[in-house]
């Protein structure tokens, strides 16, 4: 590798981590969902919920091809339950996975910043606008918005070192004590 592009893979690094959130840290196949369900049971049940409304959603896209609009098969994916229900593990209904560690949110219009179109479209509008609190923000994410590149990038090894699963990674994000850890070891500088 040549010591230009070597700098061009540095920078287009650099711009992802900047205009990235940790809630998917896709370079480590991690997806954050811990804002997305309440009083979670455990890994087991989270994970088959989670698969439980990917088939939904993959049986609503084959059965209705060409009869709806992509909003209304999203619509029609989030409709088949009351907007204040989630499954019997705590997780929203609406989650799926999407491969290569990509847990999301389909009815997000940001999707497609993680997903690519071949796997799902993002709505023209916030579809979770009555199904979930899109204002939410974990004490994880507030501190990220703070973070210059340089904390970002030893957070996201941090992260690393954890090995964690999907699971892991949003229990503790939910709970605040991966940013308290990550915080209690003087990363981030004022």
């Amino acid at each position: 590798m040549t010591k230009q592009s070597n700098q061009n893979q540095k920078s287009s690094s650099t711009i992802d981590l900047m205009e990235s959130y940790p809630c998917q840290l896709r370079h480590l196949n991690l997806s954050c969902y811990g804002c997305c369900g309440v009083k979670f049971s455990n890994q087991e049940d989270v994970e088959s919920d989670i698969w439980l409304n990917t088939q939904d959603l993959n049986k609503i896209r084959k059965n209705e091809i060409d009869k709806l609009s992509n909003d209304e098969k999203l619509q029609k994916f989030r409709d088949r339950f009351a907007n204040d229900e989630v499954s019997p593990s705590g997780v929203c209904l609406n989650l799926t996975e999407f491969g290569n560690g990509c847990t999301a949110c389909p009815l997000h219009p940001l999707v497609n910043e993680i997903v690519d179109k071949k796997e799902t479209v993002a709505p023209n509008s916030d579809l979770r606008v009555g199904y979930c609190d899109t204002k939410y923000e974990c004490d994880t994410l507030k501190s990220w918005e703070l973070m210059q590149l340089s904390q970002r990038e030893k957070f996201v090894e941090f992260v690393k070192s954890k090995n964690y699963s999907n699971y892991d990674y949003s229990m503790k994000n939910d709970s605040g004590e991966l940013i308290k850890e990550f915080i209690s070891k003087k990363e981030i500088v004022e």
